[in-house]
């Protein structure tokens, strides 16, 4: 089994070339495309995944370890 490489309570980004094609981003603030790392989900075999909230919008998603980076605060 592998290891988390993120904790939660870290703030990440989705790395740029896997948003979405042809989604228009209207910033409302500097911190509308940081991410919080709120759970750490199990190991499906293939990819290590985490449930994410948007820092401004609180919306939430998962993601796989290779969609996200680490974000210096």
């Amino acid at each position: 089994m592998r290891n988390h490489a993120f904790k939660i309570g870290q703030v990440v980004q989705i790395l740029p070339q896997l948003m979405p094609r042809g989604v228009r981003v209207t910033r409302k603030g500097p911190d509308e495309d940081r991410f919080e790392v709120v759970r750490l989900m199990p190991d499906s075999g293939s990819n290590i995944q985490y449930r994410i909230k948007n820092t401004a919008t609180g919306q939430e998603r998962l993601v796989t370890e290779t969609d996200i980076m680490f974000v210096e605060q």
